[in-house]
């Protein structure tokens, strides 16, 4: 047995491809922001067009009342309905709050890579600190500054805050969780078999039915473990070793993985599991082991 340390490989990341959405045009720094804001005055005007039209209307409905009867009656109920709650201060208020929200999930998946879980992005406070500092006022009396609400602002924050350390958050959180998944500790001894990799989840059966089938927190465990090797596989260059595990998760997660003490299941060349009714190996090949324990040192320095 030997302890797990760093080795001398440097892994390379690569870099992010841009969305297909946006291949068909030269990309500039901002053409998301330009989007949402283009968008966004669009819904301004068409909002000021409606309720020109609507006041036009009720004008026009009031002067024709006040011929016929002189003057406006308890009882009459307006033809023409008031304003649709989206023209309001908080409708566009919540509009831009989808904004906010669509550039949130835009920038978790654009400054992440393929393959690997989104940058976390934290939206409460983006709209915290500029959102709610373009209202004024509770209840009726809020108000709403939509003028002045540029979404490119909102995706020149998250550039600034997560275009370049977001990558780096999410390889940390892999490494960390990789390490706890499988208790790789600096200095702890770690297995060795025939020249692979050996690390270990417990487990435990559930009672039924007939004891073929794991319990659900070892389900839960299997899950983790998984989904963390997926994206460092993704990661390392070997997204079809990736894909090939969340595909063997899928099935697991859907029960259909009946336990069969000491079968290895072989992923691909670089990856295999033994399943037992007490623990979990997974099996990663003396190159795989290598890059693991070299990207759990860099990212994850505890």
């Amino acid at each position: 047995m030997n302890s797990f340390s760093a080795v001398s490989l440097q892994p390379a990341i690569k870099p992010m491809s841009a969305p297909e959405t946006l291949n068909r045009r030269p990309i500039t720094d901002d053409i998301i922001g330009e989007y949402y804001r283009h968008n966004w005055l669009r819904r301004l005007d068409f909002g000021k067009r409606i309720t020109m039209i609507y006041a036009a209307a009720q004008n026009d409905e009031r002067r024709e009342y006040l011929s016929c009867f002189n003057e406006i009656l308890s009882a009459h109920n307006h033809l023409i309905p008031t304003l649709p709650n989206e023209l309001n201060a908080r409708g566009y208020y919540e509009y831009a709050q989808q904004i906010l929200n669509d550039l949130c999930g835009l920038a978790a998946t654009s400054f992440s890579q393929s393959g690997l879980p989104p940058v976390a992005i934290d939206a409460a406070d983006i709209e915290l600190n500029y959102l709610a500092s373009l209202t004024h006022g509770h209840g009726g009396d809020f108000k709403f500054d939509a003028e002045k609400f540029d979404p490119r602002v909102v995706w020149q924050a998250l550039r600034d805050r997560y275009s370049e350390d977001g990558l780096s958050s999410v390889l940390r959180a892999i490494a960390r969780e990789l390490r706890l998944i499988f208790q790789l500790e600096p200095g702890r001894p770690v297995e060795w078999r025939a020249g692979n990799l050996v690390l270990v989840i417990r487990a435990q059966m559930d009672a039924e039915p007939f004891d073929s089938c794991y319990c659900y927190r070892t389900h839960e465990r299997l899950c983790a473990a998984c989904q963390e090797l997926s994206a460092f596989f993704h990661w390392a260059g070997y997204p079809e070793t990736g894909r090939l595990l969340t595909a063997f998760n899928s099935r697991a997660i859907r029960s259909d993985l009946t336990v069969r003490s000491r079968e290895k299941i072989f992923i691909d060349q670089s990856l295999a599991l033994i399943t037992y009714k007490s623990k979990i190996e997974f099996l990663l090949s003396p190159e795989i082991a290598a890059q693991l324990q070299n990207f759990i040192s860099e990212h994850d320095a505890t």
